[in-house]
């Protein structure tokens, strides 16, 4: 059968670009009312080559954020190729990843600032109740790099380092999925709790502990903030049953300092916190749930997006 793709030959190498993975540690549904999250950004990378060609061609879903911001633009002759190193199995930011590629491409000689992306991202949903938009806090994380200490409200970002040698956190693939934006689109009670200032305060204190304990060493306060906003997610039931199930078996053992789902309902990502001297422990009885590691902080990306490789970029 013939194929519908032009052949490498018929097409010339304008620019790869490549974004890492992100990871909600903590400020999930949170961001989504201004408050603060921790959002980290890890290996491996999603990928875009951009191509001279006479054919035009994306992959991206027309009502995705990229897909919509590319009908926006009146470009000619390009054809661009996506890589997800995670074949479509979702959880770690395809989605924004393609949006952060395509924007930085399309700004390359223009804007390059987190907060031209940011207010650019958000004007994809415009006129959407606010706490039903994505909060872009990945797309952040992804451009920036590192830990991304945000706070939309403030319109303020620090980018952190991981830097505890007594603790380590490990990222688990779980094997159910949940698409963020259908998520988003639900009616739910979350935001009747989220809104009220005396729980906005409380839940934006642990996010804020988090990143006061990143910036002091402070492992102990770390793990608590960390632990406590687990709890709250799961009392206002924004985490997946079998999440859950996951989370209960992880916390019969010790050696699990703080458990918790990573984004939407926590269904997709696991993070554990651990001492570096239970790491194999840890590893062993994620797999016994079924559970496929991602990353560790030696798979901290502190790079963010990256031009890797330009023949001739034309935008």
């Amino acid at each position: 059968m013939q194929s519908t793709v032009n052949s490498q030959s018929e097409k010339t190498l304008l620019a790869e670009l490549s974004v890492p993975s992100k990871s909600f540690l903590m400020g999930e549904y949170l961001i989504l009312f201004g408050g603060p999250a921790l959002v980290i950004a890890t290996t491996p990378r999603f990928k875009l080559k951009v191509f001279e060609s006479k054919k035009s061609f994306h992959p991206f879903h027309p009502k995705s954020p990229a897909g919509l911001l590319l009908k926006e633009q009146n470009l000619k002759n390009i054809f661009f190729e996506f890589s997800d190193p995670y074949f479509g199995s979702g959880g770690m930011g395809a989605s924004s990843a393609q949006f952060v590629l395509i924007h930085s491409y399309l700004n390359l000689k223009k804007d390059m600032s987190w907060q031209a992306l940011y207010k650019s991202y958000r004007a994809q949903s415009s006129g959407v109740e606010n706490w039903r938009r994505p909060s872009g806090g990945d797309v952040i994380a992804q451009f920036m790099g590192g830990i991304s200490s945000f706070h939309p409200r403030l319109n303020s970002l620090e980018n952190l380092s991981w830097s505890f040698s007594d603790l380590e956190f490990s990222l688990f693939k779980t094997s159910q999925k949940l698409a963020t934006h259908l998520h988003l689109n639900e009616e739910r009670d979350f935001q009747k709790d989220l809104q009220k200032p005396e729980r906005l305060s409380e839940v934006s204190a642990l996010v804020e502990q988090a990143s006061a304990a990143l910036k002091a060493c402070n492992s102990d306060s770390f793990i608590e903030a960390f632990a406590a906003f687990s709890k709250i997610l799961e009392s206002l039931k924004l985490v997946a049953v079998p999440t859950q199930k996951i989370l209960k078996a992880l916390r019969m053992h010790s050696e699990v300092l703080a458990s918790k789902g990573c984004g939407a309902m926590g269904v997709d990502v696991i993070c554990v916190l651990h001492r570096p001297e239970h790491k194999s422990l840890i590893l062993a009885e994620a797999t016994n749930l079924g559970l496929k590691f991602l990353a560790n902080h030696k798979q901290l990306d502190s790079a963010g997006f990256r031009i890797d490789s330009e023949a001739s970029l034309r935008v």
